[in-house]
C-alpha cells in the first residue's frame, strides 16, 4: 500500500514534472517560429540579392551598349579627321565605359557585403528571441523541495525494515 503521507508529494512531483514538460515544449514552439522566421528572411535577402544582380548585370550590358554606339557615331562622324584626334575621343569613350562598370560593379559589391551584414544581424536577432528549456536541476531540486517539506523538515524515509532470511549475530 501507499504510504498516505506520500501523496501530496506524488502529486506535487507529478505537477512539476508536467510543468517542466509544458515548458520545454512551449520553448521549443517558440525557437521553432524563430528559426522559421530567420529561414523567411534569408529567402528575402536572397531575392533582393538575385534582384540587384539582375539589375546591375542589366545596368552594365545598357551602359556598355550605349557606349559602343557612341563610339561608333564618333569613328563615323570624324572621318576625315586626323587619327590621334579620333584614337583619343574613342579612348575618352572607353574609359568612360570602364569606369562605368568598376562603379557598378563596386556598387553591387558593396551591396553584398551590407546583405550579408544584414543576415548576421538576422541571426543574431533570432538567437537572442530564442528561448532555453526550463532547468531539469531546478525542477529535480524543486521536487527534493516539497518531498523535505512534506517530511516536517525531514526527508521522508522508508520506514519498512527489510525482510531477511537469515539471523544476524
Amino acid at each position: 500500500m501507499c504510504n498516505p503521507a506520500m501523496v501530496p508529494m506524488m502529486l506535487s512531483t507529478a505537477g512539476k514534472v508536467v510543468g517542466h514538460m509544458e515548458k520545454q515544449a512551449a520553448a521549443d514552439a517558440q525557437n521553432k517560429a524563430v528559426r522559421d522566421n530567420l529561414m523567411q528572411q534569408y529567402t528575402q535577402e536572397s531575392i533582393a540579392t538575385l534582384q540587384e544582380r539582375t539589375a546591375a548585370s542589366d545596368k552594365l550590358f545598357q551602359d556598355t551598349i550605349k557606349a559602343r554606339e557612341a563610339q561608333a557615331d564618333y569613328a563615323a562622324s570624324v572621318e576625315g579627321m586626323g587619327g590621334s584626334i579620333v584614337g583619343r575621343i574613342i579612348r575618352d569613350k572607353q574609359a568612360v565605359e570602364a569606369r562605368n562598370k568598376l562603379n557598378i560593379n563596386t556598387n553591387f559589391d558593396n551591396k553584398i557585403q551590407q546583405r550579408q551584414y544584414e543576415l548576421e544581424g538576422l541571426r543574431v536577432q533570432a538567437d537572442g528571441r530564442g528561448k532555453r528549456g526550463p532547468s531539469l536541476l531546478a525542477t529535480g531540486l524543486g521536487i527534493a523541495n516539497d518531498y523535505y517539506t512534506i517530511g516536517d523538515g525531514q526527508y521522508l524515509t522508508d520506514t519498512t525494515q527489510p525482510s531477511s532470511d537469515y539471523t544476524q549475530y
